[in-house]
């Protein structure tokens, strides 16, 4: 006999068929421009509806968003975020808390770089001390997701130099990166836990 749930959280958790974290990159089947030429990229609430009904195998409806901007199924318990840019489109869901992602096709962006150097507290001018590139744009694109603090900016936000899987940001986050040669594409995650995952592929 299954055990009865004994907070309303287990009992959520039981609805939910996965726990942890899970990370979607994809080609994007919207197409890159418009009539007019214009870029245009995915909406946010259909990718991440459809991961949803994916991982879940139904249909969670439309997720709503916190008072920080952050997408969620409260109900649930699952959290969400989502980056795109034409062409690409990345999802990231999470049981274990507020989840950021971010997706960077890989393009020249002298003043993007400028502001990431800045917000990663560095001087305008680059040194050797420490290279910045897309991907810690990336990086600090999908904390500020996950943190709740993109309407709200701080000065600086503490992404440490890359290296392979999970890097400790803070007390309360931690984030990782990759370059997806095959996609152009630096994608980066940030969570509350640095819990086993891997890319995978939306069918």
């Amino acid at each position: 006999m299954n055990a009865t749930p004994t907070t309303a959280k287990d009992a959520r958790r039981s609805a939910v068929p996965f726990w942890g974290l899970r990370w979607w990159v994809r080609r994007s089947t919207t197409p890159a421009h418009d009539d007019f030429g214009r870029r245009r990229s995915v909406s946010a609430r259909v990718e991440l509806r459809r991961a949803a009904t994916e991982l879940l195998g139904a249909d969670p409806g439309a997720p709503t968003v916190d008072r920080f901007g952050r997408w969620q199924w409260p109900e649930l318990g699952v959290h969400g975020s989502t980056s795109s840019v034409p062409g690409i489109a990345a999802v990231a869901l999470s049981t274990v808390g507020p989840v950021g992602v971010d997706v960077q096709d890989d393009r020249q962006r002298p003043h993007t770089m400028l502001w990431a150097r800045r917000k990663l507290g560095l001087p305008d001018a680059p040194s050797v001390e420490r290279a910045v590139g897309l991907g810690d744009f990336s990086e600090i694109e999908a904390m500020l997701k996950a943190a709740g603090w993109v309407g709200r900016q701080p000065d600086v936000v503490p992404v440490p130099p890359w290296s392979p899987g999970w890097r400790r940001v803070s007390d309360a986050w931690w984030v990782r990166s990759t370059y997806l040669p095959a996609l152009r594409a630096h994608v980066a995650l940030a969570a509350g836990q640095p819990l086993p995952v891997s890319i995978e592929g939306l069918s």
